[in-house]
């Protein structure tokens, strides 16, 4: 949208851009460039505004667009995708019972390899 002034006046006095938009003039009519992630006759709007995640995702400005944080199980650019994956409360106890260490000399002693010229050390 271009808005024309009369000629007394400048199309760009006070402001006119929010945001941090540069007004620009040609003439009578005066056109803002917006900063990312603002657009608008006058950069007034912000894409997160009116929150196009869904499913409780929560938006953010990433450079110049936004991205969605989701919350699980959702995923994908809005939100607008469900994972069938869960992880059960006693899934999780088993993997915290498999905690263990492997030392280097365990790692030499039972490698193995398909090529009998290659070694475990260097």
């Amino acid at each position: 949208m271009i808005i024309i002034f009369p000629s007394t006046l400048d199309p760009c006095t006070g402001d006119r851009c929010k945001n941090g938009g540069t007004c620009h003039v040609s003439g009578h009519i005066f056109n803002c460039v917006c900063r990312a992630p603002f657009s608008g006759v006058t950069c007034e709007e912000n894409v997160c505004t009116d929150n196009p995640c869904l499913n409780g995702g929560t938006c953010y400005l990433d450079g110049s667009s936004f991205k969605c944080k989701c919350r699980r199980p959702y995923f994908e650019e809005k939100c607008d995708k469900e994972t069938n994956m869960t992880i059960t409360d006693e899934l999780t106890e088993i993997v915290k019972d498999l905690n263990f260490t492997i030392t280097d000399d365990d790692l030499i002693d039972n490698w193995t390899s398909r090529e009998s010229s290659v070694s475990p050390i260097t």
